[in-house]
């Protein structure tokens, strides 16, 4: 599993920018997941955040209809890595201060 998770996050580095955002702006939900600490989704601006277990964050345009399908995945790690990497621009985001 931690080999899985570890591909998982060398593969988005390809496919990411780093941007810095505040931390605290988008309400984040604690899951039961291996690879995922909590995930968040903001209506106002359309934008889903995942934070790892590694505690890198990583955010992407979706809407709220894919939000929901991740909460309601029975793994999040499988459908974050079969779905959700692939299909959006994920960006990471670094803390300020």
């Amino acid at each position: 599993m931690l080999l899985l998770f570890g591909q998982l996050l060398n593969s988005l580095d390809g496919l990411i920018v780093t941007k810095e955002n505040n931390m605290a702006d988008i309400e984040m939900q604690a899951v039961i997941s291996s690879n995922i600490k909590a995930i968040g989704f903001d209506k106002a601006t359309g934008t889903m955040r995942v934070t790892f277990t590694s505690g890198a964050t990583y955010d992407a345009t979706a809407t709220q209809a894919d939000f929901d399908t991740f909460m309601a995945s029975k793994s999040k790690g499988s459908h974050f890595a079969k779905t959700l990497k692939v299909a959006f621009n994920w960006s990471k985001i670094e803390k300020k201060g």
